[in-house]
């Protein structure tokens, strides 16, 4: 039936079905192989099945990744996002309400400092240690400085090395 549905010409009717909580894994696949709107849909639902959601890490669109990032409830799904190559990816994982500790331990040596920076932004939700090693270790001046913010620490001494 949802199959069928799939097919129907109106865009009303595909919405719904798309919205619909109990869709089929072939249906959500064949709906991720439509088109790059449909898939970002699919990407933006937190119940995905696993095997479709390790099939989305490696979606083309940026987009769907980012909507996949922002909805993932899975440690080993953002663990797999804490590599993707666009810093958007990742800046959304830096988005999630509750961040497991092992992808933020893993975010905090990330390559991109804007990635840093938001870790550092995030205060009171960031581990102590790791917020320490942003405020000490950070090769960025502004994250350093953001992380020594959130920890109540002074701003380094203007002579400080960069």
């Amino acid at each position: 039936m949802q199959q069928h549905l799939l097919d129907d010409p109106s865009l009303r009717v595909q919405n719904q079905l798309i919205r619909k909580q109990e869709l089929s894994l072939a249906t959500l696949g064949r709906l991720v192989a439509r088109s790059e709107d449909d898939a970002l849909q699919v990407a933006s639902r937190p119940e995905l099945p696993p095997t479709l959601a390790r099939q989305l890490v490696g979606h083309p669109s940026t987009r769907v990744r980012v909507a996949l990032a922002q909805a993932s409830e899975s440690v080993e799904l953002d663990l797999a996002l804490c590599s993707d190559p666009c810093a958007d990816v990742r800046l959304a994982l830096v988005s999630q309400p509750a961040m497991a500790w092992e992808v933020q331990a893993r975010l905090v040596d990330d390559p991109e400092p804007r990635v840093r920076l938001a870790l550092a932004l995030l205060g009171p939700r960031l581990p102590g240690e790791l917020l320490e090693h942003l405020a000490t270790e950070d090769a960025s001046r502004r994250v350093r400085r953001a992380a020594r913010r959130r920890l109540g620490w002074p701003p380094p001494p203007t002579g400080a090395s960069e």
